[in-house]
């Protein structure tokens, strides 16, 4: 443990499984503003995994996950997911991802404020295509709905797009809309 001259206190572990190969590492911060615990993994085929938690002087917790497969040391899949709460309740986070295998990447974003949520998703592919959705709720039990997509030629030029919305009011109504297009090619 080291005291830094402003009061600021951290540390650090190291360590290893003699018999499965697993290395762990871990940090920690605190000081009169924020804390934060860091901490990560490495197996014998050299996959990482880890996460961070931690708070600031707004009252903000937060919490960071990861992990990196790795096949014949070449990076496979990787994911990240952020997750952050402040005073009041109110929740929101992300999430990313990529795959080699499949060549694309994923995202996610959603937000619960305790009167509202609602969840955002895309994938992108290598060869520029991306698909998605929004879904939202009230707590008064409206709903909506947002599906999208995007086809792109290889010099990355929009070819098709193409988009459906609904929204559904407590009440009973109902209503949604199709937009879409197709852009010439040159």
């Amino acid at each position: 443990t080291w005291i830094d001259k402003d009061g600021t206190r951290r540390g650090d572990k190291i360590g290893e499984d003699l018999q499965t190969g697993r290395k762990w590492f871990e940090n920690w911060r605190q000081s009169a503003h924020e804390e934060e615990h860091d901490q990560w993994q490495e197996d014998i085929h050299g996959n990482l995994s880890g996460g961070k938690r931690g708070c600031n002087e707004d009252g903000i917790e937060w919490i960071e996950d990861w992990h990196e497969d790795y096949e014949d040391g070449v990076l496979k899949e990787k994911m990240v997911e952020k997750k952050y709460r402040n005073k009041s309740g109110d929740i929101w986070g992300e999430k990313c991802g990529a795959s080699r295998q499949h060549r694309n990447r994923w995202f996610e974003r959603w937000y619960d404020n305790g009167h509202e949520k609602q969840v955002d998703r895309w994938m992108e592919t290598d060869n520029g295509h991306k698909e998605g959705e929004k879904i939202g709720e009230k707590q008064d039990g409206t709903r909506w709905s947002e599906r999208w997509r995007e086809e792109r030629v290889e010099s990355g030029e929009m070819v098709e797009r193409h988009v459906d919305k609904w929204w559904e009011e407590a009440s009973g109504n109902k209503w949604g809309e199709k937009e879409g297009e197709n852009v010439p090619e040159r």
